[in-house]
């Protein structure tokens, strides 16, 4: 088996959506990493994460769009992303909106499996997919801090009763 089957085994445990057969397809010692991972994880946390995918996309799969290696043997695969948001993600309720996010995963992989994954998507791509508002704001700008506003509409034409300030 060479690098770019052993990344296709990789893509197979994803699809199949299971976790043995994903771990299984990395060398002892393995690790994953993408953007909301907060760095690499081993085999045993991906497999979480991985559940946590498919419960929110229980049809949750990879098109296969390239794979390329590099002078150095690292294997470049361009990827979509595919599935409907029908359990929680993030916290989050599910939309049930349908995505096509693209993405690129650099896999280190030889003969025996996949050593390392580092994932590259656009999550700020992903939340409009599933019709999830993004706001980008600093923090703080000066005296000021920002935050976030929720309002509640209500059938009700009575104005409201009081209003709130937080300083």
């Amino acid at each position: 088996m060479n690098g770019v089957d052993a990344a296709r085994r990789y893509v197979a445990g994803w699809n199949a959506r299971d976790t043995g057969r994903l771990a299984d397809s990395f060398l002892p010692g393995g690790t994953y990493e993408d953007p909301n991972t907060g760095g690499p994880i081993g085999t045993g946390p991906l497999g979480q994460y991985a559940a946590g995918l498919w419960t929110a996309f229980p049809d949750l799969g990879f098109e296969e769009v390239d794979y390329q290696t590099t002078a150095s043997g690292e294997i470049v695969f361009r990827w979509v992303m595919r599935g409907t948001n029908r359990g929680s993600l993030r916290g989050l309720p599910p939309t049930g909106a349908s995505i096509a996010l693209p993405g690129v995963d650099l896999i280190k992989a030889g003969e025996g499996g996949v050593e390392r994954v580092q994932g590259y998507f656009d999550r700020q791509m992903l939340m409009q997919q599933l019709g999830v508002q993004v706001t980008v704001q600093p923090h703080a700008a000066g005296p000021v801090r920002f935050g976030v506003c929720t309002s509640v509409k209500s059938d009700n034409p009575a104005p409201p009763g009081a209003a709130t300030l937080t300083m």
